[in-house]
């Protein structure tokens, strides 16, 4: 139903809004039956599986109402709900919905590939001992480097107060927090200061975050701080983001920096890679008409080198860190980036 609901664009993917919106039938999330700093282990047998057992209910309920079966059929269909006023509603969502063929195309596409990531999620990837250890020592020395280099200057870079204090004191302007008791350290500030310090801070935290993240739980470390290296790495997919790509969770593998996963290895000894150019900017061009885009494929020319020269005139078109920026802004555009994260991605001034 979470497929359902984002081929559908409804308002909410989330399974308890759902069901209450579209079939009246409350279910607990998660943060209602577990404990502050608790996690699911620490819940009774009992609680978990009645969790689990109406949480099958809700799913096999909001099925039925949109339809279900009918995904599978041929012809366009439609689903209602009456809009529930007692328990608060959206009165601007519409009570009906029209699932198209094309929508239904997507559907059977996605169902699909999830038992293939399910799969690829119980398979796993082969890491490379000796290259796992390599890295987490280059790692951790390279994370113990520039926490020194902090601890010099008087602050403790995993701390994001003492972060803001030690560089305001060094002539530093940063903004508060939301909540106004302290300085604000995220990346999208530091990355806009000039004091090389501000660079230390978030090299600290790149390696911090690559080694207790990924490296740490790969190592496998006992009681007594001796090494067993798991021999394979393992991540759960998920098909939900709003740009209809990839992501995961747990181990999320697309985020290890490419130099370090040289530390993966192939179970045949030889990688394949297979890459559809710029596809979902193709798509975007032949749905939207826009002529720009329209010309650029027509001519064989790169989308991204277009919108670099339009941005940043005379800039080579072989500069990584440039084409990165306008790959960004193609990709923030189109998927409703604001403003604000638009100048924070490629440097530009917001106005």
């Amino acid at each position: 139903v979470s497929t359902m609901a984002h081929i559908q664009a409804l308002p909410s993917g989330a399974l308890a809004e759902m069901s209450r919106a579209y079939v009246g039938f409350k279910i607990d999330t998660i943060q209602d039956i577990l404990p502050e700093r608790k996690n699911m282990l620490d819940l009774e047998t009992s609680v978990v599986a009645k969790k689990c057992l109406y949480d099958c209910l809700a799913t096999y309920r909001v099925y039925d109402k949109m339809g279900g079966p009918a995904w599978w059929d041929s012809d366009p269909h439609t689903w209602s709900y009456e809009a529930n006023w007692y328990d608060g509603c959206d009165p601007f969502e519409p009570t009906s919905y029209t699932v198209t063929q094309a929508m239904k195309d997507c559907y059977q596409v996605d169902m699909k590939l999830a038992p293939l990531l399910m799969r690829m999620s119980r398979r796993g990837i082969a890491l490379r001992e000796d290259l796992l250890r390599d890295w987490y020592e280059r790692t951790s020395k390279a994370r113990m480097f520039m926490e020194d280099i902090c601890l010099d200057e008087g602050f403790n870079p995993a701390s994001p107060q003492q972060v803001g204090i030690g560089l305001a004191n060094r002539g530093n302007i940063l903004p508060f927090t939301p909540s106004k008791k302290q300085l604000a350290t995220g990346e999208e500030i530091l990355s806009q200061l000039t004091d090389p310090l501000a660079v230390v801070v978030l090299k600290f935290r790149e390696y911090s975050t690559l080694r207790n993240n990924f490296l740490e739980l790969w190592m496998g470390f006992d009681e007594n701080r001796v090494a067993h290296p798991i021999p394979r790495a393992y991540n759960h997919y998920r098909m939900d983001l709003s740009t209809a790509r990839l992501s995961a969770y747990d181990f999320h593998l697309q985020n290890i920096p490419e130099r370090i996963r040289e530390i993966f290895a192939p179970d045949t000894g030889l990688w394949t890679d297979f890459d559809l150019s710029q596809i979902e900017l193709r798509l975007f061009a032949f749905i939207t008409k826009d002529p720009v885009m329209m010309q650029a494929y027509a001519d064989g020319t790169d989308i991204h080198i277009t919108t670099q020269e339009a941005l940043w005139p005379g800039t080579d078109s072989k500069d990584k860190q440039m084409r990165r920026r306008a790959k960004v802004f193609n990709f923030a555009k189109i998927f409703y980036g604001t403003v604000r994260s638009l100048a924070s991605y490629t440097k530009l001034p917001e106005a």
